[in-house]
């Protein structure tokens, strides 16, 4: 079978390179050059794609494609099909020698380098006692029909979420760490936490009440401080598939494609959940996963909600946007619980993630492309209507519940 990725040989080489032209050195120059792809010091991730066909598989539970037997590399599985694989060598140079061999590999149909996606938030003002965005993007008047039902839960792959928090007590379902590989998705950032409180922080009388305070939170940990793999984020999303979430929120972004959390996401879609991605906070550039067209792709608006928040990527594809200014959220430092204010489009998706829940609750059977074009009917244009980065306009929960 020919290689159905050849268009991307040339970023592949150009990996491989210019380490060498920066550095003035031979191969060996890699050393360290992509420490930053993984969680582990010098050590580099890959992911590769293999035809069943073709690559036979070696041995169950988890098997191994015969093709890829002889690397020296640890050897993990992407997806429940075994089509992807995440390859991760010890030294860079090690896999300047591999990746170079693999690229001619009978059985091999796809290659790609890690990619460290960020979250796409800033920090902002402290507490104040009022949330804005609620009432500017329709929540309230949206609970008069739902605040969503607790059969739906929504998927914050992010950096985990504190389970200690008193506005999130409750709210969490069993969820995973894909970083320690255990089932324990503390957050240690506070960026996811931060997300989980937009979905659905609880409806107590203290603190602050999500959009969508009725749902349930299934937390699935891939990111550290940095940020996270593309790969970590496309296993999680297969994660999320075997749970039966009914919305995923994906508050992250890099400016480079990955295959492999595209495929992830094109399975989620094929299974009826809705995936909700940033837009990114980067006027002048696009972002991924949020351009893929399976994803509900969401800009920030300014806190009022009447213009387009002025970090809000423009060249990303957008379905509509959400306030992403001064958000009152949740807020973790490792210790002790709080509330903070937040800006980023991180805070302006999640929002979209509740409604959808929202909506989810109201039509449980409904198809992803039928929530999408309720979301993006019933929103309300951005002054000038029409400009690069606005979609439909901003986010009403109330007229997407209305219309559900």
């Amino acid at each position: 079978m020919l290689m159905r990725w050849s268009p991307i040989r040339s970023r592949l080489l150009a990996w491989l390179l210019i380490p060498v032209l920066l550095l003035g050195g031979s191969p060996r120059s890699l050393d360290g050059a992509q420490a930053h792809e993984t969680t582990r010091p010098g050590a580099v991730e890959w992911a590769v794609a293999v035809e069943r066909a073709t690559c036979s598989i070696a041995r169950q539970p988890h098997p191994e494609p015969l093709c890829l037997a002889d690397l020296p590399a640890r050897l993990e599985p992407i997806d429940p099909e075994g089509q992807w694989w995440r390859l991760r060598f010890d030294q860079p140079a090690t896999a300047a020698d591999w990746i170079v061999r693999l690229m001619g590999r009978p059985g091999v149909t796809g290659l790609e380098p890690a990619v460290r996606l960020f979250y796409q938030w800033t920090p902002a003002d402290p507490l104040v006692a009022q949330q804005e965005w609620l009432t500017v993007a329709g929540f309230p008047a949206a609970w008069d029909d739902t605040i969503g039902r607790a059969e739906v839960s929504v998927a914050v792959i992010d950096s985990g979420v504190a389970a200690r928090h008193p506005d999130l007590a409750g709210k969490l379902l069993p969820g995973y760490d894909y970083l320690r590989r255990d089932p324990d998705p503390d957050d240690e950032v506070g960026h996811g936490t931060a997300v989980a409180g937009v979905i659905a922080a609880a409806a107590d009388g203290r603190g602050m009440v999500g959009g969508a305070p009725g749902v349930r939170i299934v937390p699935l940990k891939v990111g550290d401080q940095i940020g996270a793999s593309s790969l970590l984020i496309a296993e999680a999303i297969y994660g999320a598939i075997e749970r039966s979430v009914q919305v995923i929120n994906l508050s992250l972004g890099a400016d480079t494609p990955s295959g492999a959390l595209e495929r992830a996401i094109e399975q989620a879609y094929a299974r009826g959940i809705v995936v909700v991605a940033a837009a990114g906070n980067t006027p002048d550039s696009v972002t991924f996963p949020a351009s893929y067209p399976e994803v509900v792709a969401v800009g920030g608006a300014t806190a009022d909600g009447k213009r387009l928040a002025s970090f809000s990527s423009r060249l990303t594809r957008v379905d509509l946007v959400a306030p992403a200014e001064n958000v009152l959220t949740t807020s973790w430092d490792g210790q002790e619980p709080g509330w903070d204010r937040r800006t980023g489009t991180s805070f302006a998706a999640p929002m979209v993630s509740a409604a959808a829940a929202l909506v989810r609750s109201i039509a449980p059977d409904s198809s992803v492309e039928w929530v999408r074009q309720t979301l993006r009917e019933t929103a309300s244009p951005l002054d000038p209507p029409g400009q690069p980065g606005a979609g439909s306009g901003l986010l009403s929960a109330r007229g997407a519940v209305e219309r559900a």
